[in-house]
């Protein structure tokens, strides 16, 4: 992924497979301010799914993780992230 022009020290990896800690989406929010400001709105877009990629692969984990059952979280949580993820990379084929 392209960093974006002029964002702060943070570059994101949509391909970690380990989503962001509470420390890190303090300092995240910080940067996807000033990518609002500062840059286009596809890079801000972008940010905001990767965020959204994190949130959801992060619930996701704990779901699968926790004993308790709730019908249809999974699939619900499986569905969010594949619409973000297809967005995502709709932007980044668009940016080539």
């Amino acid at each position: 992924m392209k960093q974006a022009k002029g964002a702060a020290h943070t570059e994101i990896d949509i391909a970690a497979k380990k989503p962001l800690t509470a420390t890190e989406c303090e300092v995240a929010a910080v940067d996807m301010g000033e990518l609002l400001v500062t840059n286009s709105s596809m890079d801000a877009e972008r940010v905001h799914l990767v965020h959204c990629i994190n949130f959801v692969t992060f619930a996701l984990m704990n779901a699968e993780n926790r004993k308790e059952n709730v019908p249809g979280l999974k699939h619900t949580l499986t569905t969010e992230l594949t619409h973000y993820v297809k967005r995502l990379k709709r932007i980044q084929d668009d940016d080539n």
